[in-house]
């Protein structure tokens, strides 16, 4: 009976110490797929501060070509507006000048008719001296 007991015993033992063995391997395993766990989320942590940074950059480089643009859009607004501005003061200074021009006309027509009318004055003049210089010689 005892050496059955220390057979049964032996076995237990061993049966034991196999499973604590197995128990140790699969504990080794499980540390190393954590490891390979932690150094795949590192990696996925890298590259989405990478990918973020990235995304960042094109974002700024965006918001900049925007700012640029919309100066750009607002320099030619300006142009536009300038020039819409000079275009109206070359209109009315081109009415301005027509105007003196028109008055201009009516004047020498004015002075052309004063001076038709002298004209015929004096002409009328020297005919009545004419006739005066005529009668007195008579």
């Amino acid at each position: 009976g005892v050496q059955a007991a220390l057979l049964e015993a032996q076995r237990d033992a061993c049966a034991a110490g196999e499973r604590a063995a197995a128990a140790e391997a699969a504990a080794r395993a499980a540390d190393e797929r954590a490891q390979r766990c932690d150094a795949a989320t590192a990696a996925a942590r890298a590259a989405a501060e990478k990918r973020a940074t990235a995304v960042a950059r094109e974002a700024s480089r965006l918001v900049e070509a925007a700012r640029i643009t919309e100066a750009a859009l607002a320099t030619e607004r300006a142009a536009r507006a300038a020039e819409a501005e000079e275009s109206r003061v070359v209109a009315a200074e081109r009415d301005e000048l027509e105007r003196e021009r028109n008055a201009l006309r009516a004047e020498r027509q004015l002075i052309s008719q004063r001076y038709t009318a002298l004209g015929s004055k004096v002409e009328a003049l020297v005919a009545m001296e004419a006739v005066r210089g005529a009668s007195q010689r008579e």
